[in-house]
């Protein structure tokens, strides 16, 4: 017989404490007291005051004796009271089964999960039919598969439908969920049986604690020879935009070298229509890295694909895809009669396609954005619009004034059209203030109000001439 929640000495000084202050409540004295009555018309006055007797003797016994019988009786139902001996009693096992990336490897005809799942189904067939068992599947997330489960053939169906995942074992997250569901429990703390290959990053290596003392780990053998790809990074070439450039880092996990062929191809999604981009014939050192570069030029989106051949063991980490997204051209509509002052500032994007006109060859219909250099035409743009020094009588937004050697005070750098632009020292010889509303995002101001102003109807409206504007961006630039 014995106690799960409670030890005998804890239990002896609980019921005493209680028993104690029970026995003291029943011997307890009524005193004297002062009461504070309306009138002493019905109060009748005694004669001699009532001598009152201290209490020697418990004058309800039987009563004390329930009382204290239930208080023990609740006592023992907090204590769990248990018949038999504690090792008896069925305890509480946690089993980690590793579900990482890394169990899809085949060794011969079977999966290093295939294994693993035969050594979960003997370990669990030899644990006693009393103890509980909570399943747990790891991988970069401990996740229990069951409760703790008395029941084998629920826990035995849990284990033959766990799968190799997509993410790497993080094994110090794995045993601290286990030691802490064990400590929940509420039993008595059986074993964590951690089944699988146990391969961690070297990070996950060096976090690794302590283990706990009830550890069992048993190993499922990975003598497998492998290399995958581990890095890949892409970007846009600076001097080109139209050109990718492509890196990419292999890794051999064996311990023999490999020589292996790394090649790149490109085309829709699927596999239908691709075409090689490149390849390069490299050999993998055991334990080391190779990085190559590779350039691609395309405007198109697509599919760009990265490949390690000839397959190994294991081979989902042979391959890997990228999206690359399109290369638009904005088409800018420019009506002007000076083109030679905006020429030098739309050329220096190649996305930008910009064709020149005069302001009696307007046409409301034109697609992209439609630049307005310094007039008002009769029906506005239905494209986004940039207004360059708009004259006051027809401006889409509406000038408060107009100021003469004024120097910027301030850019609005959070607003894509001022990213980049902090110059205050050029001065606008004459310029109009905006009167901005609700909405309106004050781009560039002076001390007398905004002159750069975007408003929220896809319309952008400049206070000062073009040329002004192609020198403060070549010198942001």
């Amino acid at each position: 017989m014995y106690f799960l929640n409670l030890s005998l000495a804890q239990f002896l000084v609980i019921f005493g404490g209680i028993s104690t202050l029970a026995v003291a409540l029943y011997l307890l004295d009524r005193s004297r007291r002062k009461q504070v009555v309306s009138t002493l018309r019905f109060w009748v006055s005694a004669e001699q005051p009532t001598v009152v007797a201290r209490r020697r003797r418990i004058q309800q016994p039987w009563s004390l004796v329930l009382q204290l019988a239930s208080m023990a009786l609740l006592l023992l139902a907090l204590a769990q009271l248990r018949f038999g001996s504690p090792e008896a009693a069925g305890r509480d096992h946690v089993l980690v089964l590793e579900t990482s990336a890394w169990m899809g490897a085949r060794s011969g005809n079977r999966t290093l999960m295939d294994m693993a799942r035969d050594r979960a189904l003997q370990y669990l067939r030899v644990l006693p039919r009393r103890d509980r068992v909570m399943l747990v599947r790891a991988d970069a997330l401990a996740t229990p598969a069951t409760a703790f489960e008395p029941d084998r053939r629920k826990l035995e169906g849990a284990i033959v439908n766990s799968r190799p995942g997509s993410t790497a074992l993080n094994l110090e997250q794995a045993l601290a969920f286990a030691r802490r569901v064990q400590a929940q429990g509420g039993r008595r703390a059986g074993e964590i049986a951690f089944i699988g290959a146990g391969r961690t990053s070297e990070l996950g290596t060096a976090a690794l604690t302590t283990p706990p003392p009830n550890l069992r780990v048993i190993p499922v053998p990975d003598a497998i020879e492998n290399s995958g790809l581990r890095k890949i990074g892409m970007r846009r070439a600076t001097a080109d935009t139209d050109l990718w450039e492509i890196y990419v880092s292999a890794h051999n996990y064996g311990v023999r070298p490999r020589t292996v062929t790394l090649s790149i191809d490109y085309g829709p999604p699927g596999g239908n229509g691709r075409v090689v981009a490149g390849s390069r014939r490299i050999t993998l050192e055991p334990g080391t890295d190779n990085e190559q570069r590779f350039e691609f030029r395309s405007r198109a989106a697509g599919i760009l694909g990265v490949s390690l051949t000839p397959h190994d063991a294991f081979p989902d980490d042979d391959r890997a895809t990228l999206e690359l997204p399109s290369q638009p051209t904005l088409s800018v509509t420019v009506y002007t009669t000076e083109p030679e002052l905006l020429r030098p500032l739309l050329a220096a994007t190649p996305r930008v396609a910009a064709v020149y006109k005069k302001p009696s060859e307007y046409s409301p219909a034109d697609k992209g954005l439609v630049i307005l250099d310094r007039f008002i035409p009769p029906q506005g743009p239905q494209a986004d619009s940039v207004w360059i020094d708009p004259p006051a009588s027809g401006s889409p937004i509406p000038v408060r004034t107009t100021v003469e050697q004024a120097v910027f005070s301030r850019w609005d750098t959070t607003h894509p059209v001022a990213a980049g632009l902090r110059t205050k020292e050029y001065r606008l010889e004459k310029a109009s203030v905006f009167a901005t509303a609700p909405g309106d995002a004050r781009i560039a101001e002076v001390e007398a109000g905004p002159v750069i102003v975007a408003e929220r109807a896809n319309c952008a409206a400049f206070a000062a001439p073009p040329e002004l504007y192609t020198q403060i961006c070549s010198a942001a630039g």
